[in-house]
């Protein structure tokens, strides 16, 4: 029977408990016997005497928590005091929040509403039971040709080491395939009988023979004393008009049956049906049990992060040595370019001309926006290498649900698209400049300074507004991603707006509840918990909060809330690299065409000249190309294959923000910047001089 975490010991226990499913009420029979052993707490002060000293029933002795309840919540010590979970339809009306989601339906609809909150993996291994036959799924009648073509299954009898025992005892008959089994993932009486077979692969027995004064919750009418075939006492149990003894002896001297023995519940009470099973794996603070196929599988599914927080797996905000080292390198570098940028076009003096004075604001805008990309990605290195380092796989909930991962956020967003946006306009700019070749008079430059003013205004501002929109609370149904909570047993990970709809039909039963917003998700879900020691604690996950690197959420699925909105953005994304392509394109073309009719009217010692400053130009204007190509055609196209479901690009986050898009941060100071790029040039020449100087001989 279930027990909660919290217990109190007493000589007189009651213990069996059943349950009625139909009537939906618990009718509880209790045995005495002189046995030291827990019961609930919820017997305390019942108004039945469970204990021999009767010590259950003094009002002097047992602390009381504050509740809303309507009864009085007894504990150990007033430090054990908390907010407790309703139970929607059972007796006891609540339970406390440790015992939430144990394994053990101590509530009448916990296990239902606990397996609509908690990831579960596949189990193939399924056992089909018709009274003693047990079959293995594998094993059915309608797979006849998949068994012929595989591996052939075998019946027999499961004899456990009591066996032969005198008297008409159930003997299950198993069918299963002929071979050792992997029993990591089977569970209940399938693994008791395959491990006690010898049919699993290092998974030793865990029955234990029985003596004649075992499993005291057993002493009634039907019990009976018997022999086995060693001459040894034991008992056997009438059940359905024959006797077993296919019991389980815990180390508390309880009994269970099998079908609760390595079933990833406490079934016992003190965990000794479950530690020796191999199929099974313990949080290490919540001492819960998972399967093992849920280690390592990148969904939390203990409370405390251990089943993905460990020595086989883990997680952080940068993956990879080369990533981490990808990102100092890369954000370094766009930092000190583009301040060094900065530094030298606002310093030199501004050109008078109107060409030049529409350049010299859109190159100072770009270096901004990739300044702005340079600061993000120091700050990620930074905070992956030495701030959070290893503790993120633990505290990744808490880094998303952060303000600081949403002004990250909002920084690399607003950065890239100022540089994008001032490039595309700067491109525009130069085809009109190129076409329309006029000298403007000193009005027309006052008009131009206007004109660009607020042509700096709009960038900077659609930029920002593009960053903070998803921010804000009004639209929170479209754009939060899910919510994280602190210390509550029913959610142990990110849980998105699905799980949280599936938890509430399971605990309010077939209510509309298909289109609530997350205000509605939140009054129903705290109704379902007590407020006495505050309201449930819970935090958004926001746009920015899908990856540790809290970058844009560039990957959408076609039912995604955001599809719209990022599909807009990445729509515009490509509508400027094709309008920045067509524009330096248009350049190139004309520049090509006007060098073979400027060679014939130049004097012969200005040719070289001439042609030396055109190749340049062609080649600025090829890398500006390629440098956008590379950067976001591959990239929005792995954007469109995500959403179709083509791919699953989830895991490309941190590639994507640490090397595909912060990349052009580097390479635009040495296009736009006439000085990089000089010394880029001469870097280049001294390490050319440098590889092909002759090496000394010895």
């Amino acid at each position: 029977m279930p027990f909660i975490s919290h217990q109190t010991t007493c000589l007189t226990l009651v213990f069996l408990l059943l349950i009625d499913f139909i009537d939906i009420k618990l009718n509880i029979f209790r045995y005495k016997h002189e046995t030291k052993l827990p019961i609930p707490l919820y017997w305390l002060n019942d108004g039945i005497a469970d204990c021999m000293s009767m010590e259950d029933e003094l009002n002097d002795i047992w602390p009381t928590c504050r509740s809303s309840t309507g009864s009085n919540r007894r504990v150990f010590d007033n430090t054990t005091c908390d907010n407790v979970y309703y139970c929607s339809h059972a007796s006891p009306n609540y339970i406390e929040l440790d015992q939430l989601c144990d394994g053990l339906d101590d509530c009448g609809e916990e296990i239902s509403v606990c397996a609509a909150s908690h990831h579960k993996s596949v189990n193939f291994f399924n056992t089909i039971s018709n009274g003693d036959y047990h079959s293995l799924a594998y094993c059915l009648p309608g797979l006849d040709s998949i068994v012929k073509l595989a591996i052939p299954c075998v019946e027999e009898q499961f004899i456990n080491p009591d066996h032969p025992i005198v008297g008409k005892i159930i003997i299950p008959i198993l069918k299963t395939p002929n071979k050792t089994f992997d029993c990591d993932f089977v569970y209940g009486e399938l693994y008791v009988f395959l491990s006690c077979t010898g049919r699993c692969i290092n998974a030793p027995c865990i029955r234990r023979p029985l003596k004649e004064y075992s499993c005291p919750n057993h002493n009634h009418h039907s019990r009976a004393i018997t022999l086995t075939r060693n001459g040894r006492l034991t008992f056997v149990v009438k059940v359905k008009g024959k006797y077993t003894n296919n019991f389980f002896q815990c180390d508390n001297k309880m009994c269970i049956s099998f079908d609760k023995v390595c079933n990833l519940a406490d079934d016992c009470g003190d965990q000794s049906d479950e530690l020796n099973c191999t199929n099974s794996f313990q949080c290490a603070l919540s001492k819960i049990f998972i399967s093992r196929n849920n280690i390592c599988d990148g969904q939390v599914d203990c409370p405390d992060h251990s089943d993905e927080c460990n020595s086989e797996c883990s997680k952080e905000i940068i993956p990879g040595i080369y990533l981490k080292i990808s990102a100092w390198i890369i954000g370094l570098a766009a930092f000190l370019m583009n301040v060094l940028s900065l530094k030298r076009v606002i310093a030199n003096q501004w050109p008078r001309s109107a060409t030049g004075l529409v350049i010299r604001t859109f190159k100072v805008l770009i270096h901004i926006g990739d300044l702005m990309v340079g600061i993000y990605l120091v700050i990620i290195a930074f905070l992956d290498s030495i701030f959070i380092g290893e503790s993120y796989c633990t505290k990744q909930f808490d880094w998303l649900t952060s303000h600081y991962c949403s002004a990250l956020g909002i920084i690399s967003t607003t950065g890239s698209s100022i540089s994008l946006f001032s490039m595309t306009f700067l491109s525009i700019f130069r085809v009109r400049s190129t076409a329309i070749n006029i000298r403007h008079s000193p009005e027309d430059i006052r008009e131009v300074k206007i004109k660009t003013g607020i042509l700096f205004t709009m960038i900077v501002s659609l930029s920002i507004a593009i960053s903070v929109f998803p921010l804000v609370n009004y639209f929170e149904d479209f754009f939060v991603n899910g919510m994280a909570y602190s210390n509550l047993p029913l959610f142990t990970a990110a849980v998105n707006k699905k799980k949280h709809l599936n938890v509430l039909r399971a605990y309010y039963g077939k209510i509309r509840i298909h289109s609530l917003h997350w205000r509605g998700i939140t009054k129903l879900l705290s109704l379902m918990f007590s407020d006495d020691y505050g309201q449930v604690k819970q935090r958004k996950i926001d746009f920015y909060g899908n990856e540790g690197v809290c970058l844009f959420k560039y990957f959408v699925k076609s039912n995604d809330p955001q599809k719209y909105f990022v599909w807009v953005i990445l729509t515009l994304n490509l509508v400027c690299f094709v309008v920045i392509s067509a524009c330096y394109s248009i350049i190139y073309i004309g520049v090509k065409k006007s060098r073979s009719l400027v060679r014939g009217m130049m004097a012969p010692s200005n040719i070289s000249k001439r042609d030396h400053s055109i190749e340049k130009l062609q080649q600025n204007l090829t890398k500006i190309i390629a440098t956008d190509f590379i950067c976001w055609i591959p990239f929005l196209f792995i954007c469109a294959l995500h959403s179709f479901d083509v791919v699953d690009a989830t895991f490309l986050y941190a590639l994507s923000s640490i090397i595909i898009l912060p990349v052009n941060s580097v390479i635009n100071p040495i296009i736009y910047d006439d000085l990089i790029s000089k010394r880029t040039i001469v870097f280049k020449k001294f390490m050319r001089q440098r590889w092909q100087q002759p090496k000394p001989t010895i």
